[in-house]
C-alpha cells in the first residue's frame, strides 16, 4: 500500500543530520540489540541513540555500542524533544499481550497500547524511515471494553487507526510477515515487519533465499543443529535423585509432562527405538551400577513404549531397521546386505558373498537426537519435540529448548541448551552475552536473546533499502 501527502514538510533543521554522510539511526525498545548491532555492522549506518528502559538491556547497550548514545528511560516519560534527529527509527513495541500465548491473563492497558506513544516521538522526529518489528498477532490489535479486554468483534480496527495515523505524518506502507527460516536464519521464528518510509523513496522487503526443501531455486532451511554441541549430551533423566554429577537442587525426578514429552519425541523421531527396548528387555545390556536405575527405566518402557515399540523379551527379536537416520554417530556399526530379506554381519568379520550389484550400505548407531520444547501443550506434551534437522522453534525470553539424547544401551539423557549456543543460531556473533567484562548472568543472557531480533535477520532488510535512502538524502543534500 503506497500513501502519497504534500502535507509532510521535510524538518532538516538539525545541520548535523545533513552533514553527516552516513545514515543515521536511533532505537526505541533495543533490548537484546539484534537491530542495532545489525545497522551498526552496515558501513553506511551511524547508530546514533538507542533507548530502553531495562537495567540489563543498558548495560548490554553501554558494553557493545561504545560511541552511541544509550538512554535509560521508559518510553512513557522520555521528552521526545532531547532526541536527535536520525535517518532511520527502528521500533519493537510491547509484544507479550498481542500473542496467542497470553490465554486469559488480564491486560495491562499501558502495555497493550504502546504502539501509540511511537506515534508522538515519530511526529516530533520525523526519519525518512521507521522500521517496525512485533508479533503478527498485533494485526489483530483490538480496542479495549469496559471490562479491559480486547473486543474480538473489532479485532484488527486499533492497528489500522494506528497504522493511517503513522501513515497521516506523511508515511508510505509495506508490510511483511517472515518466517526467519525463509531469510536463512536457523530458528523458525515468524515476525511481523513494517516499513513506514517518504515520498520519493522506494522501499521495500528482499526476496526469500531459503524455503523448507530448496526447491523452486532456493536454498534449504538451516538446521539447529550446526549450532548445538550434540557432544555435550547432559545428565540421565534416570537415577536423578542420586547422581552426584547433578548439583543438588536439581536432584528430582522429571515432571510426567517432560517425560511425555520425552516419550513423544522418541516414538517420532526414532523408528529404531523398538529395537533399543527389546535389547533392553533381552539383557543385552546390563551396564546399570543401581536397581534403582533399571527400575526407572522399566517404569518408562512399562508408560510409555507399549504399542507400536512394545516386544515381549520371550518373542524372537524383531527385524532391525536398514536406513540409517540423519541423528546417528558411529559406535557400533554392522554391514546391512539386501537379499530380499534383511540379513546382518558383523564389520569385525569377513565381508558375505559381494554379487554384481552393490547392495552394501554401513550402518551406524550410538546416539539419537532431537528437541524438547517446554511450552504450553494444551494438555499434549508428547507434541512439544522438534528435529535437529529443523530450524529451532522461536526462542524465548525463558529457556524452553532441550536437547534430548537416547543411546543405544537405552540411556536417555537431557539437558537445555545455553546461551551461546541459542544466541548462534539467533545469528548473534559467538560470546556476545557473554564476552569477559560484560557479567551477564545466564538468565539475563536467555531473556536478551529470546527478546531479540536475529541481527542478521534485519541486516537483510535494513541492507536491502539503504542505498536507496543514500541516494534519496544526497538529493536533499544537494537540493
Amino acid at each position: 500500500m503506497r500513501y502519497n501527502t504534500n502535507q509532510f514538510n521535510l524538518n532538516f533543521a538539525n545541520e548535523n543530520l545533513l552533514a553527516n554522510d552516513k545514515l543515521t539511526y536511533g532505537e526505541f525498545f533495543a533490548g537484546g540489540l539484534g537491530c542495532a548491532s545489525a545497522a551498526k555492522k552496515h558501513p553506511k549506518v551511524d547508530v546514533r541513540w538507542v533507548l530502553n528502559h531495562d537495567k540489563v538491556a543498558i548495560k548490554t547497550a553501554n558494553f557493545h555500542l561504545p560511541n552511541t548514545k544509550v538512554y535509560w528511560s521508559d518510553i512513557y516519560m522520555q521528552d521526545e524533544h532531547e532526541l536527535e534527529s536520525v535517518d532511520i527509527i527502528q521500533a519493537s513495541f510491547e509484544c507479550d499481550y498481542h500473542t496467542q500465548a497470553i490465554g486469559s491473563r488480564p491486560i495491562d492497558k499501558q502495555s497493550y497500547m504502546m504502539g501509540w506513544e511511537l506515534y508522538r516521538y515519530i511526529k516530533f522526529l520525523q526519519p525518512l524511515v521507521l522500521t517496525v518489528e512485533n508479533v503478527p498477532g498485533v494485526k489483530n490489535w483490538a480496542p479495549l471494553g469496559n471490562d479491559g479486554k480486547p473486543i474480538k468483534e473489532r479485532a484488527g480496527e486499533e492497528f489500522q487507526n494506528w497504522k493511517k495515523a503513522l501513515m497521516d505524518l506523511g508515511y508510505n506502507y509495506q508490510e511483511s510477515i517472515r518466517c526467519a527460516a525463509d531469510d536463512g536464519i536457523a530458528t523458525s521464528r515468524t515476525r511481523y515487519f513494517a516499513i513506514f518510509y517518504r515520498d520519493g523513496l522506494d522501499c521495500s522487503f528482499p526476496e526469500y533465499t531459503h524455503n523448507e526443501f530448496g526447491t523452486d531455486g532456493k536454498l534449504p532451511w538451516i538446521p539447529c543443529k550446526n549450532y548445538i554441541d550434540l557432544e555435550n549430551t547432559g545428565h540421565s533423566i534416570f537415577g536423578r535423585k542420586s547422581n552426584p554429577a547433578i548439583p543438588k537442587q536439581f536432584r528430582k525426578a522429571y515432571s510426567p509432562n517432560s517425560i511425555r514429552r520425552i516419550a513423544g519425541g522418541c516414538k517420532k523421531y526414532v523408528p529404531e527405538f523398538k529395537d533399543l527396548i527389546s535389547s533392553f528387555l533381552n539383557g543385552e545390556k546390563k551396564e546399570y551400577p543401581v536397581n534403582l536405575v533399571a527400575s526407572e527405566k522399566f517404569q518408562f518402557i512399562a508408560d510409555h513404549c507399549q504399542v507400536d515399540f512394545w516386544q515381549k523379551t520371550d518373542e524372537p527379536l524383531r527385524s532391525q531397521l536398514t536406513r540409517q537416520t540423519k541423528q546417528l554417530v558411529t559406535v557400533e556399526q554392522f554391514v546391512t546386505q539386501y537379499y530380499g530379506t534383511d540379513q546382518q554381519q558383523s564389520i569385525d568379520r569377513p565381508l558375505h558373498t559381494i554379487p554384481c550389484k552393490d547392495r552394501h550400505q554401513l550402518v551406524t548407531f550410538e546416539k539419537y537426537q532431537f528437541i524438547a520444547h517446554h511450552y504450553s501443550s494444551s494438555g499434549k506434551p508428547e507434541n512439544n519435540v522438534q528435529s535437529i534437522q529443523k530450524p529451532l522453534n522461536t526462542i524465548m525470553g525463558v529457556n524452553k529448548a532441550q536437547l534430548i539424547t537416547l543411546t543405544y544401551d537405552f540411556d536417555i539423557k537431557a539437558r537445555f541448551l545455553n546461551s551461546d549456543e541459542l544466541g548462534e543460531i539467533s545469528t548473534f556473533p559467538r560470546k556476545f552475552f557473554n564476552q569477559e567484562g560484560l557479567k551477564l548472568s545466564h538468565k539475563d543472557a536467555i531473556k536478551l536473546i529470546g527478546n531479540a531480533v536475529p541481527p542478521e535477520w534485519f541486516y537483510k532488510i535494513l541492507a536491502h533499502n539503504i542505498e536507496t535512502v543514500v541516494e534519496y538524502k544526497q538529493k536533499l543534500k544537494s537540493a
